[in-house]
C-alpha cells in the first residue's frame, strides 16, 4: 500500500556538511512497512542524489529546479532516510582506536572513540593473526560490522596473538583507512570442559558439553553475543545440565556461545568459544500436516520480516471458504490450525481446498485434501 506523506507535512533537510544532506526523521512514519511518498525541500537545484535507507543506498533521483526532490520508499517507524549529493562524499576518517583487552576465553574487547563526523553511521572491527602495520599482510582475514557503537566483543580467535584495527563507515558505504592497529595475545584455557558443540536445531539453537573433572560443578552459566551487541549471561543450569536450547535465537544470525563452569568456590571456568550462524528465513508457506487430513490440520509457515499476514482457505472453485488469519506478526516461523470449517462455522465437504498466504506483495499457496 502507497500513502502519501505531503499531507502531513514536508520533510525538511538541513546542511550538515558541504557533502551531504540528512533527513533526521521521516514525517510520515509507518509502523508496517509502508511505502511512503517523501519530500526534501531546500536542496541543492537541479542535482542528482544518492538516496539511502538507514546507511544502506536505495535509490537515487534528481532535484527541480526550485530545489525540491521527492521520492516514494517503504519506510518502518525508526528508519533513518538520507540523502547526498551523487558521488560528492568522500571516505570519512578511522576512529581513535584506545583500547583491547582479553575478556573471556578466546575474546578481545575493541574500544574506540566514536567519529563526531555526521556522515559516518557505523563502523567495522577488522582482525587476523597476521599484521597489516608490520607487513604480514595486505589486509586482515575477518572483519565484523558493528554499527554506531564505540566497543565491539571479538571472538572465536584462535591462539596466539591476533592484531585487531578499526575502520569508520559513512551513509553511502564508503569505508576509511584503518585505525592504528593492536594486538592481544589468546592463551590456553583450563581443560575442565571438555567438550562445547552449538548446532541449528528446528526450535532454535542446541549446546550440548561434557565435563571431565573430579572436582564439583555446582552449576553452569551460558554466555551469548551477537555482532553489535555485547556479550550476556544467557542462562544459569544446574551442575547435573549438558544441553540446553536457545529458542530466542533470531534467524540469519551469527552468535557467539560461551559455557561457565561454576566451582565449589565461586569461580567460572569459562569453555572456548563457538560460533553458530541460523538459517536466514524465506518466505515460505509449508506444507501442511497430516494431509489429507479429516477434522483438522496445521499449517505452518515463515516470514522473513515483521509484515501484516493473511492465510485463507479457497475451494476448488477459487470461492474464499473462510480466513484464518488477517493480522501483523513478527518476522519467524508461524503455525495455524484449520477445522475444515467455512467463515459461518459449518463443516465443509470432502473434496480438494488451497491455501493462500499473503505478505507485501508475496503470495504462496498449497493444497489441502479433506477426506470424511
Amino acid at each position: 500500500m502507497q500513502r502519501s506523506a505531503f499531507a502531513n507535512g514536508f520533510v525538511r533537510a538541513r546542511l550538515v556538511t558541504a557533502a551531504a544532506l540528512l533527513l533526521a526523521g521521516v514525517a510520515a512514519r509507518s509502523a508496517r512497512g509502508e511505502t511512503t511518498t517523501l519530500l526534501a525541500c531546500g536542496v541543492e537545484p537541479a542535482t542528482s542524489f544518492d538516496i539511502l535507507r538507514n546507511g544502506v543506498p536505495a535509490l537515487s533521483g534528481a532535484s527541480t529546479a526550485l530545489g525540491s526532490l521527492a521520492f516514494a520508499m517503504e519506510t518502518n517507524s525508526g528508519t533513518l532516510v538520507s540523502i547526498a549529493p551523487l558521488g560528492d562524499l568522500a571516505p570519512p576518517a578511522p576512529p581513535l582506536f584506545t583500547a583491547l583487552e582479553t575478556a573471556e576465553p578466546g575474546c578481545a574487547v575493541a574500544v574506540w572513540i566514536p567519529s563526531g563526523d555526521p556522515t559516518v553511521v557505523g563502523y567495522v572491527v577488522d582482525y587476523g593473526t597476521q599484521s597489516v602495520k608490520g607487513g604480514g599482510a595486505s589486509q586482515y582475514e575477518h572483519s565484523m560490522e558493528v554499527g554506531a557503537t564505540g566497543s565491539a566483543s571479538v571472538c572465536f580467535l584462535p591462539l596466539g596473538t591476533n592484531y585487531v584495527a578499526v575502520r569508520s563507515k559513512n551513509l553511502a558505504g564508503m569505508l576509511s583507512t584503518y585505525s592504528e592497529e593492536r594486538s592481544v595475545v589468546i592463551v590456553i584455557v583450563s581443560v575442565l570442559i571438555s567438550r562445547f558443540d552449538a548446532r541449528v536445531a528446528p526450535e532454535g539453537v542446541r549446546l550440548e558439553w561434557r565435563i571431565e573433572a573430579d572436582e564439583v560443578v555446582r552449576g553452569f552459566r551460558v554466555y551469548r553475543s551477537a555482532a553489535g551487541e555485547l556479550q550476556r549471561v544467557l542462562t544459569d543450569l544446574p551442575g547435573d545440565a549438558n544441553t540446553f536450547l536457545d529458542k530466542d535465537a533470531q534467524p540469519g544470525v551469527a552468535y557467539t556461545y560461551v559455557l561457565a563452569a561454576l566451582k565449589e568456590n565461586g569461580e567460572e571456568v569459562r569453555s572456548i568459544p563457538v560460533i553458530v550462524a541460523t538459517t536466514p528465513l524465506s518466505f515460505d508457506l509449508e506444507p501442511n500436516f497430516p494431509n489429507p487430513f479429516n477434522p483438522r490440520t496445521r499449517i505452518g509457515f515463515s516470514l522473513p520480516k515483521p509484515e501484516r499476514a493473511v492465510v485463507a482457505i479457497f475451494d476448488a472453485r477459487g470461492s474464499r471458504v473462510t480466513t484464518l488469519l488477517d493480522t501483523y506478526l513478527h518476522a519467524g516461523r508461524h503455525s495455524i490450525d484449520w477445522n475444515g470449517t467455512d467463515s459461518a462455522g459449518l463443516r465443509v465437504a470432502s473434496g480438494t481446498y488451497f491455501c493462500l498466504l499473503t505478505a507485501g506483495k508475496k503470495r504462496q499457496s498449497r493444497k489441502l485434501v479433506l477426506l470424511k
